[in-house]
């Protein structure tokens, strides 16, 4: 993504208020990068490439615990 990493868009967003789920993909197996986005609240990270069924579980699994939540 040019200009911003998903962590620093992640960390935008959260101090806009948004409650978006975040799952995050990425190139790089950054230990620190990928700490730093869990820590402001990300669901899920993966590295590319992605897997789709593990990436589609995780956001299943998301829908539904804010589904139980509601």
């Amino acid at each position: 993504m040019p200009g911003m990493s998903g962590p620093e868009l992640q960390e935008r967003l959260l101090a806009l208020g948004s409650r978006l789920d975040v799952h995050l993909m990425s190139a790089l197996d950054d230990a620190h990068v990928r700490e730093r986005a869990f820590a402001a609240g990300a669901r899920a990270w993966f590295n590319k490439p992605v897997d789709t069924d593990a990436l589609l579980a995780a956001v299943a699994g998301t829908r539904a615990e804010r589904h139980r939540a509601e």
